[in-house]
């Protein structure tokens, strides 16, 4: 009788240690997921700054050659008032002409927004209203694309 009680006894300190290693695995894969969507997410966002970082400089550009097409048209219209007939009021008169025929685009880069979009990682987003924001810049990039088409 003394056997069996120590064997239950056993068997309830086994059942115990299975349980708690099960449990503790469990916690331990919980944690490498969220330790893993975390790095995911930093990473994504990463990308989202580096885009965005693209997109200003390139939007920098297209604000600084319509600025200079403004000119050149301020330029067309005093010209435009003066003797065309003069062949070198001509020549400048078509030269500003051609120079602002020149249209700048501005293309967005998009390649973190497409990737967030397909991976699902608005879901990993921990802070309140980036996605929001996320979101609505895609927004914008997709009315920009229509635009530009």
């Amino acid at each position: 009788m003394a056997d069996q009680v120590k064997s239950l006894k056993a068997y309830v300190y086994e059942g115990l240690m299975i349980f708690f290693a099960v449990s503790l695995g469990f916690i331990a894969e919980n944690i490498r997921d969220t330790v893993a969507e975390r790095n995911k997410e930093r990473v994504l966002m990463e990308s989202i700054v580096t885009n965005l970082k693209i997109d200003t400089a390139a939007l920098n550009i297209v604000i600084e050659g319509n600025i200079k097409k403004n000119r050149v048209f301020d330029s067309l219209i005093v010209l435009a008032n003066q003797n065309l007939n003069d062949t070198l009021i001509r020549k400048q008169f078509y030269g500003f002409f051609i120079a602002g025929t020149y249209m700048s685009l501005f293309l967005p880069s998009d390649a973190a927004l497409v990737q967030i979009k397909t991976d699902g990682g608005l879901g990993l987003i921990s802070k309140k209203g980036v996605a929001d924001s996320i979101l609505n810049y895609d927004k914008g990039v997709c009315r920009q694309r229509k635009w530009t088409v």
